[in-house]
C-alpha cells in the first residue's frame, strides 16, 4: 500500500536536486519531481589579472602559519614593507629589473634571494622561514 506524503520543505530541495541529477530516480515517494531550475550558476572565466612589483606571502616553516611584521627589504632601493596579520605584503613599485631581496622577522633566520620582474607583469612569492634556534634555544 502505498501512501501519499506532504513534502516538507527540506525534502523537497533534496529531491530537486536528485531530480536534476542526470539518473532518474523514483522511490517510495513517487516519482520525481521534474527540474525547473539548474543545481549551480554558470561559471564564468575572467582573463588572468596581470600585476606590477612583487607580492610576498611570509610563512612559518614548521607551522605553515603567516607571519605578521616580517620584514621585506629591497637592497638595491634602500625601502621595503612589513608583512600584514595575514602575511602578505605588497612591493607595487618595483619596475621590470634584477633586485636583491632580503625576509626577514624576529626570532627566524633571514632570506637573502635575488629575482627579476619581468616587463609583462610582476612576481608573486611565497616564502617560509625557519626559526632561529640562536634566539629560541628552547622548544616553544
Amino acid at each position: 500500500m502505498r501512501r501519499s506524503v506532504s513534502w516538507p520543505l527540506c525534502v523537497c530541495l533534496l529531491s530537486d536536486l536528485v531530480a536534476c541529477s542526470p539518473h532518474p530516480v523514483s522511490g517510495a515517494f513517487g516519482p520525481a519531481p521534474k527540474c525547473e531550475v539548474a543545481l549551480a550558476p554558470r561559471i564564468s572565466v575572467r582573463p588572468a589579472v596581470t600585476m606590477s612589483g612583487l607580492a610576498v606571502l611570509v610563512l612559518d616553516a614548521s607551522t605553515n602559519g603567516p607571519l605578521p611584521q616580517a620584514q621585506i627589504g629591497v637592497l638595491e632601493e634602500s625601502w621595503g614593507a612589513y608583512t600584514d596579520s595575514t602575511g602578505f605584503a605588497r612591493l607595487a613599485r618595483l619596475t621590470t629589473g634584477s633586485y636583491t631581496i632580503r625576509i626577514r622577522a624576529i626570532g627566524y633566520k633571514s632570506v637573502d634571494d635575488t629575482l627579476i620582474i619581468p616587463p609583462g607583469g610582476g612576481r608573486f612569492l611565497i616564502v617560509q622561514l625557519s626559526r632561529d634556534l640562536f634566539c629560541f634555544p628552547y622548544p616553544l
